[in-house]
C-alpha cells in the first residue's frame, strides 16, 4: 500500500515545526510509459489533464501525451487523444519535462536541435522554438513558463560544468522559429534535473541531482525574466539522494522537492518556500526502490493535489492536501448575570490562530487572544460589564487567523438582570472541581473596593493573579483556565484560590486533573 506519512526524518531538521495540515494519498495512476517529465491542465479553476513526456530509453522516437479528464476518474485508464505526432517532418528525440501556457503544452527535447515543442490540448502541433543550444554539448532537463508566457528551461551542459537556466520571450514574439534569450543564469549544479518558476517569474527554483551520500539540493533564485536573476544565500534545501524535480505551491508558501536513491526511497519534502526550511515529508511508496524513484513532480494550485511520478513504476501517485481547521469551536455560551453577561467558549483544537473577535449586536466589544497551537481542548472566558439591566444582547464569536482571517461559530443571546447588593461577603467553591480545563470561581462583594483573587501551589508560591483591582458591590464571576503567569498550563495537583477586598479575605482548594 503506497501511503503518506507525517513522520520525521533527518529529525535535527524538521523536529519542531508546526504545520497546518496533511497530504492523504487518493490514488495511483499506470501510465504506460517510462515518463521523464509531466505537467498539468487547469482549465476553469478544475483539474483536466495531464501531459507526461516519454523515456528515451524506452522508444525510437518520442512524444507528449494527453491523458485527458478521465485520469484519476475512473477505475480503468482510458487514453483520451492518439499519441501526438511531432511538428513539421522533423523526427525529435529525447524529450524532457512538460510546461503549460495559455493552454498550450510546452515540451522540450534534445535531437536534432534542442527545440522547444508546443501543442495544443488535443495533441496538435502548434510551434517550436529552436533554441540555438547545441544538442551535442548541452541537453534540457525541465521546463516551465510563467503567467506572461515567457519559457524556463534548465539545461545540463557535462559533468565537468555547472548547468543553466535560459529564459525564452513569449511565443508571441518568436520569428520563424527563432527567438534570442531574455537573460540565462548559472545554476551551481552539475546536473540540474528539476526547475519551477512562481507565475510572475520572480522566483526560480532548481534542484541539483547529485548522487547518494553526496547530497543533492534545491536553491532559490530572484530576479526577473527581463532583468535577470541572483541566488538567495538564505535557501539551500539540502538531502542525501539524487534530487530530481520541483515545483511551487504559492498559495501555501511552500516548495516541493522529489528525491530518490535516499534513505527510504521515494520521498518528497516539502519545505518553506522563502527559508528552505523543512516542513513535512511525504514517503510516496513503500514498494523496491528502484521501482519508486520518484521523477517529476507537479502541485495543481485549483485542486490543492500534488501529483508525482514515478519513472521506473510507469505510475503516477495522487495526493490530496487537507489543511486543519485554524480552530474547531464546539461550544459557545452567553450567561447573563446581575448587570453582567458572562461569555464562555470551547475549542477542541486550535492552529494558527490570533485570538477571537467578540461581537455584540454587530459590533466588536473585545478581541481575547489565542493561548496557542493545541490539538487538546480547552476553554475561553470573556465577562461583559457594559450592559443594562432587562436588554437583550446578542452576541458572535469570530476566531481570527494569524493571516487575518475570520470565522464565525456560533451565536448566544442573553439578558443580564439588575444588580442586587449581597448583604455579605462571601467565596463560593469553584465549580467543576477536580477541573482539567477551566474553572468558575464565584464570590459575592458587600462594599465596592479593591479587591484580588490569586492562585497559589502547595508550596505558597504565587501561581497566577485573577483579579487586582476595583470592583463593585455584587456578585461576581471569574474562570481559570489552569495555565500560570506565563500562559503556561500548570502541573496536576491541589491548588488555593484567595479572595481579599476590604477587611475580608477567605482561601479555598482546588484540584487540577491534565
Amino acid at each position: 500500500m503506497r501511503k503518506c506519512l507525517l513522520f520525521v526524518l533527518f529529525a535535527l531538521l524538521i523536529a519542531g515545526t508546526a504545520y497546518g495540515g496533511e497530504f492523504i494519498y487518493e490514488k495511483t495512476q499506470d501510465v504506460g510509459n517510462r515518463c521523464r517529465g509531466m505537467a498539468i491542465y487547469a482549465e476553469d479553476d478544475a483539474f483536466t489533464g495531464l501531459v507526461p513526456s516519454s523515456d528515451p530509453l524506452h522508444a525510437e522516437w518520442y512524444h507528449a501525451m494527453d491523458q485527458g479528464q478521465g485520469l484519476f476518474d475512473c477505475a480503468m485508464y482510458d487514453w483520451i487523444c492518439p499519441v501526438c505526432a511531432p511538428p513539421e517532418t522533423v523526427t525529435y528525440t529525447w524529450n524532457w519535462g512538460a510546461g503549460i501556457h495559455d493552454g498550450l503544452v510546452y515540451h522540450s527535447n534534445q535531437d536534432p536541435d534542442c527545440s522547444i515543442l508546443v501543442w495544443d490540448h488535443d495533441c496538435n502541433p502548434v510551434d517550436r522554438l529552436i533554441t540555438g543550444v547545441d544538442p551535442a554539448s548541452a541537453y534540457p532537463t525541465a521546463i516551465d513558463c510563467d503567467a506572461a508566457g515567457y519559457v524556463y528551461m534548465a539545461l545540463y551542459i557535462d559533468d565537468a560544468s555547472f548547468d543553466q537556466i535560459t529564459v525564452f520571450p513569449p511565443r508571441t514574439t518568436w520569428v520563424n522559429h527563432t527567438a534570442a534569450p531574455t537573460t540565462s543564469l548559472e545554476t551551481g549544479a552539475f546536473v540540474c534535473e528539476g526547475m519551477c518558476v512562481t507565475q510572475d517569474g520572480s522566483t526560480i527554483y532548481s534542484t541539483n541531482r547529485s548522487a547518494p551520500g553526496t547530497n543533492g539540493w534545491c536553491k532559490k533564485f530572484d530576479g526577473s525574466p527581463t532583468t535577470g536573476y541572483t541566488e538567495d544565500v538564505g535557501f539551500v534545501c539540502s538531502v542525501d539522494g539524487y534530487v530530481r524535480a520541483c515545483d511551487v505551491d504559492e498559495t501555501n508558501g511552500r516548495v516541493f522537492v522529489c528525491v530518490d536513491g535516499s534513505t527510504p526511497d521515494g520521498i518528497v519534502f516539502v519545505v518553506d518556500a522563502t527559508t528552505g526550511a523543512f516542513l513535512d515529508t511525504i514517503i510516496t511508496t513503500d514498494v523496491d526502490p528502484y521501482s519508486a524513484s520518484p521523477y517529476d513532480i507537479e502541485w495543481d494550485e485549483a485542486g490543492q493535489d500534488l501529483y508525482v511520478q514515478h519513472r521506473y513504476g510507469w505510475y503516477i501517485d495522487k495526493y490530496h492536501w487537507e489543511p486543519y481547521a485554524a480552530v474547531t469551536m464546539s461550544s459557545f455560551e452567553a450567561i447573563a448575570g446581575q448587570e453582567m453577561v458572562d461569555l464562555t467558549w470551547r475549542v477542541e483544537s486550535e492552529y494558527e490562530n490570533a485570538g477571537f473577535k467578540i461581537i455584540r449586536d454587530d459590533s466588536e466589544i473585545a478581541f481575547v487572544e489565542s493561548q496557542g497551537n493545541s490539538e487538546t481542548a480547552r476553554s475561553y472566558s470573556w465577562v461583559d460589564h457594559d450592559v443594562t439591566a432587562g436588554m437583550t444582547y446578542t452576541y458572535k464569536i469570530r476566531s481570527v487567523s494569524l493571516d487575518g482571517k475570520e470565522e464565525e461559530h456560533f451565536t448566544a443571546t442573553a439578558t443580564p438582570t439588575a444588580a442586587t447588593v449581597p448583604t455579605s461577603y462571601a467565596l463560593a467553591q469553584n465549580y467543576p472541581n477536580p477541573f482539567n480545563a477551566d474553572t468558575q470561581i464565584e464570590f459575592s462583594l458587600a462594599q465596592a473596593g479593591y479587591t484580588t483573587l490569586k492562585i497559589y501551589n502547595t508550596t505558597g508560591q504565587l501561581v497566577r493573579t485573577l483579579v487586582d483591582g476595583h470592583l463593585d458591590a455584587r456578585m461576581h464571576k471569574v474562570r481559570w483556565n489552569g495555565r500560570n503567569s506565563s500562559n503556561e498550563m500548570v502541573a496536576s495537583g491541589i491548588y488555593f484560590y484567595r479572595l481579599s477586598s476590604g477587611n475580608f479575605a477567605e482561601t479555598k482548594k482546588m484540584s487540577f486533573l491534565r
